[in-house]
């Protein structure tokens, strides 16, 4: 999680896979938010979300690259064999 400047005049709270969750006007609400975040009683849920991302974007990667290597290959649709 991090705190970064966002614009000229605001800030900007990401999470651990650097996606946006809020942006503040003053960076003492940024850093209350984080901190709310950081110390919340349902950190396992949030741990679980990110192994759950985590392994969604790795079977992601591995279809992707499934399909590549076989440049014929389609889901759901039968070879011509002629």
């Amino acid at each position: 999680m991090k705190i970064e400047k966002y614009g000229s005049r605001f800030w900007a709270v990401y999470d651990s896979l650097n996606q946006l969750i809020c942006v503040t006007v003053y960076k003492k609400g940024a850093l209350e938010v984080l901190r709310r975040l950081v110390n919340r009683p349902d950190q396992h849920v949030y741990d679980s979300y990110l192994r759950y991302q985590k392994a969604l974007k790795q079977a992601r990667k591995d279809k992707n690259s499934l399909s590549n290597s076989s440049p014929n290959y389609r889901p759901g649709y039968k070879r011509n064999k002629g």
